[in-house]
Parts: structure tokens; sequence; C-alpha cells
């Protein structure tokens, strides 16, 4: 099964186990509202240039992008935290991807907005 896959059955089992009819009726129709807004096309998709930004590290050290894709290619993900299974699910499967990322010269950063102590290691 793949991430998307794996994504989707998640999604479907969290709105079996967690929510009611009621509330899996609003979130999907919330869903809905927000993608009429245009905004999954206003958002940056694969291949697109990413502005550059300057972000500590785990160890607090800045790292610049622009830095990184002097060296080749850059893989962005943003891992909102441990309590998200979507985010879990996807940086396990980016993980097991490391190698064939590592290969093809590109550099995998995972962008968290919590405390270093709070990451994934």
């Amino acid at each position: 099964m793949n991430l998307s896959q794996q994504l989707a059955a998640r999604q479907e089992q969290l709105v079996r186990e967690v929510f009611s009819p009621a509330q899996a009726a609003t979130l999907q129709a919330d869903t809905a509202a927000l993608k009429q807004t245009g905004i999954e096309q206003q958002s940056l998709q694969v291949g697109d240039a990413m502005p550059n930004f300057v972000l500590p590290t785990i160890a607090a050290d800045p790292v610049e992008l622009q830095q990184l894709l002097a060296t080749g290619p850059v893989v962005i993900s943003f891992y909102r935290g441990s309590w998200c299974t979507f985010c879990s699910a996807e940086l396990k499967a980016l993980d097991m991807a490391l190698p064939a990322i590592a290969e093809l010269g590109a550099t995998l950063v995972s962008i968290s907005p919590g405390a270093a102590a709070s990451r994934p290691p």
C-alpha cells in the first residue's frame, strides 16, 4: 500500500472510530468548502520554487534553503507533531525513502513548529 492509500485508510478509520456521524458530515462539508476557496491552487505545488528561509536545526544551528539547494534538490516535509497520525505516516514513508532520496543527491528537510525536544529523531 502506498502512502496515499495509507493516509486515505487512516482517514476513513479515524472518521469511523472517533467522529459521530454528525461530526463526520461537518468535517466533510468544511473540507469541501475549504477546497472551493481555491486554496489548493494557491499553495506551492510539487516542483514549485519555495521562498528562501533560514530555520534552526534540531541542534539549533541555522540552515538556509539556498545553502541546501546549492548541493542538490531538497525534499521538504511539514510535520505538525507526533499527535498527527498523517504526519507520522508521511515521516515514516520518507524515512524509508531516504536512501533513494540521498542516491539522487537530494536532501530531506522536515519542518516542525515544535520545540527541538518534541521533534522526532
